[in-house]
């Protein structure tokens, strides 16, 4: 019977992850996501399978969403110093505003990995610089240029009592005394030095 789920499935070319297939006068759901191809539920009334369908399309999107959570908390947890990554990963689960603090995380995992490369941007005016980290030292960074595996950033850097200035720093050596502004949007080094 696999096979010939298979070769129905072939036929169609349905790609979703839980199509429906009538086989003899039974509606099966088939889970596309299991190997082997599993019938994840079947009976011969339309709606039943069409329901269970439902249910199970709403925990597939569930849990992509939760992987990608996993993913964004991976990156940030690498480059965020430890109270606030544990703050901020305790409010993606455990506050009210839960949906907030996940597309928090998302964002800034997905800022620091689609962030230009060292040297990408250089001499560009218009380049964006996309994360902003303060310290209670009253020093300010703005990261416009990153490599992720060693995360040394082109940035610009504020500091009460000395010029800003362009120049590099390495995130994880700073990591410990700075936190991620959470509600900073890009700008460009025209707006920063204004």
């Amino acid at each position: 019977m696999k096979n010939q789920i298979a070769e129905i499935l072939k036929a169609s070319g349905n790609e979703e992850a839980f199509p429906i297939v009538e086989i003899g006068g039974e509606y099966m759901l088939i889970d596309t996501t299991a190997k082997p191809l599993t019938v994840a539920f079947s009976d011969p009334n339309l709606d039943f399978v069409k329901d269970a369908k439902t249910a199970r399309d709403r925990q597939h999107r569930q849990l992509g969403q939760i992987s990608t959570l996993c993913r964004s908390l991976d990156v940030l947890r690498r480059f965020m110093n430890k109270g606030q990554f544990a703050c901020l990963a305790d409010l993606t689960k455990n506050s009210e505003e839960r949906d907030f603090f996940k597309s928090v995380v998302n964002k800034l995992a997905s800022q620091l990995v689609n962030m230009p490369k060292l040297y990408e941007t250089d001499g560009d005016q218009s380049a964006l610089f996309t994360v902003h980290l303060f310290g209670a030292s009253g020093r300010d960074f703005y990261i416009k240029e990153m490599d992720l595996q060693t995360g040394e950033c082109f940035g610009f850097i504020k500091a009460i009592g000395n010029p800003a200035e362009l120049g590099y720093f390495n995130l994880n050596e700073i990591s410990a005394h700075v936190e991620f502004d959470f509600h900073f949007e890009p700008v460009t080094l025209g707006t920063l030095r204004a």
